[in-house]
């Protein structure tokens, strides 16, 4: 059992060990022009900076993603290498007739580079590009609300940053019986974007109605029974008509919850955070209570959740960052 821990420990602490810290070593190469060995050597240590931030880019993209949008990432990402590094230092210099050879080890400001790839949506093609369902309710408590404007809302935002966005069914009859992975199986969608949106009057001054609307977006993912993130947000909408009140009211508050709903999401795929199950066979029941507290020390563990203890197995859900 210890044997098999440690195990775990040796393989999981290194890919969490780049996330955390950022210090990444590279090296660079460059040509000796006409002597000059100061401009080759400033040159080579370009060369390692861009080369230690595309190691950092590889820890959030795959490398089928590099391939595809190589453009994209060198001209937004590589060609900025230096804005991500925020120290270095050289490890060694060596020159031979024609190259200046180094090595360095350099700090990559992990969380800044993070935010401009997932700007670029390129997070979320790591993940296989899911297929995202948005169904929601919207309802008036004082006339019958018929539009569509937070569903409108959420699914423009979702695709403005970059979530492939497909049409959606309506959840009644055969389908309104169904868990949501289940649903998410028979209309072969990723994801489920489920929420409700609620409005309510105000005011009705001077002729002007006055709505606030509370829009609760919920995020499931196929092949996970819980929900993986949810996010509630609050807007006001103003106008002669009470139905484009309404309307604007929750345009606002949608757009709001779905653009905080794509961090979660984004966070929940292909972040730091991510949650993995360990199961560990021989443990008798004080120790699986220990192991709890000792998991939760590690670094890169960043929650432990005691999942079950039966004849000797012990199961963690754990929170790695």
């Amino acid at each position: 059992m210890r044997k098999y821990v440690a195990i775990f420990l040796l393989v999981f602490l290194p890919l969490t060990a780049l996330a955390n810290s950022g210090w990444i070593e590279a090296r660079g190469v460059s040509v000796i022009i006409d002597g000059k060995k100061e401009l080759a050597y400033q040159a080579a240590i370009n060369d390692a900076l861009k080369k230690a931030v595309e190691t950092g880019v590889g820890v959030y993209v795959s490398a089928e993603t590099k391939t595809e949008n190589f453009t994209l990432i060198n001209d937004s990402i590589l060609t900025r290498a230096l804005g991500y590094v925020e120290t270095y230092s050289v490890l060694s210099v060596d020159y031979d007739e024609s190259y200046c050879y180094v090595a360095i080890r350099a700090f990559v400001s992990m969380l800044d580079l993070k935010d401009d790839l997932e700007a670029q949506g390129l997070l979320i093609k790591r993940s296989g590009d899911p297929r995202v369902v948005v169904i929601l309710e919207e309802t008036a408590e004082d006339f019958y609300y018929q539009g569509r404007a937070g569903q409108s809302a959420v699914e423009e935002t979702l695709k403005k940053n970059g979530f492939n966005i497909i049409k959606s069914p309506v959840k009644d009859g055969y389908f309104s019986t169904l868990k949501e992975d289940d649903f998410l199986k028979q209309i072969d969608a990723d994801l489920l974007v489920l929420g409700k949106a609620s409005a309510s009057l105000l005011s009705s001054l001077g002729g002007m109605y006055s709505y606030g609307a509370t829009v609760n977006l919920q995020i499931y993912k196929q092949g996970s029974k819980q929900m993986i993130g949810s996010v509630l947000e609050n807007a006001r909408g103003i106008h002669p008509s009470r139905e484009i009140a309404v309307d604007k009211a929750f345009t606002e508050a949608a757009r709001l919850a779905a653009q905080n709903l794509s961090t979660d999401i984004i966070e929940n795929l292909t972040g730091l955070t991510k949650r993995i199950q360990l199961e560990i066979e021989g443990l008798d029941y004080n120790y699986y209570v220990k192991l709890a507290e000792d998991l939760g020390r590690i670094t890169g563990i960043d929650k432990v959740y005691p999942r079950n203890y039966t004849a000797g197995v012990g199961v963690f859900d754990l929170d790695t960052t």
